[in-house]
């Protein structure tokens, strides 16, 4: 097992843990450009077990919060 690992930060540059956390964050984002859900639906279709964790690693993915995209995406639609 710590092989495979190895191997997939070798070739990605990045942990198991921290690729399947990018993968939940992305999908989050495009579920808050696309659907309706409510931020915190959003979150727990992504696997999060709470807003603020939800809301913190967006954050530090993106340097913006979940809400701040909803805001943006509404303004666009007026």
């Amino acid at each position: 097992m710590r092989q495979l690992q190895r191997l997939f930060e070798q070739e990605l540059n990045v942990t198991p843990r921290q690729w399947y956390l990018q993968l939940r964050i992305k999908r989050a984002r495009r579920l808050l450009a696309e659907t309706d859900l409510a931020v915190l639906a959003v979150g727990v279709a992504c696997g999060f077990n709470s807003s603020s964790s939800f809301a913190r690693s967006f954050r530090a993915h993106y340097g913006y919060s979940p809400r701040q995209v909803r805001s943006a995406i509404a303004e666009k639609d007026l």
